[in-house]
């Protein structure tokens, strides 16, 4: 019998089953669980040494890349909320939605960080 689990503790359980599997392919290359969970342990520990720790709401962009599937296997074992952040969205835009769910902190992209009306609306919310 299967014992009944949460999200979290199964997010945990994939990522340890074998470490050195294929798990995303991007631009031609595999990438390994081991690189998922290595990024998604860096970030934990990045978020709890802020104060940002279970239940807290992070804003994610939400782009096509390894590292965003890693930050959101990060933030559900975790049991921290996301909100996904629609980077196809105009600055204005984007600002409206940091703004409007209070986020602890937005994780994103070099490119998000160019944008001085984004910047701003993170440096807002505190986060």
């Amino acid at each position: 019998m299967i014992k009944p689990s949460t999200i979290p503790e199964r997010i945990s359980r994939v990522l340890s089953i074998n470490p050195d599997a294929p798990a995303i392919e991007f631009k031609g290359q595999w990438l390994p669980w081991r690189f998922i969970s290595d990024v998604a342990e860096r970030l934990d520990h990045i978020l709890n040494s802020n104060g940002i720790g279970e239940g807290a709401t992070v804003g994610l962009f939400s782009r096509t890349k390894p590292t965003v599937a890693a930050a959101l296997a990060a933030l559900t074992k975790t049991s921290r909320c996301t909100v996904f952040i629609n980077p196809h969205e105009s600055p204005s835009r984007i600002a409206e939605e940091i703004a409007h769910h209070n986020l602890a902190c937005v994780i994103g992209d070099t490119v998000e960080w160019k944008s001085e009306v984004i910047v701003d609306a993170v440096r807002k919310t505190g986060g």
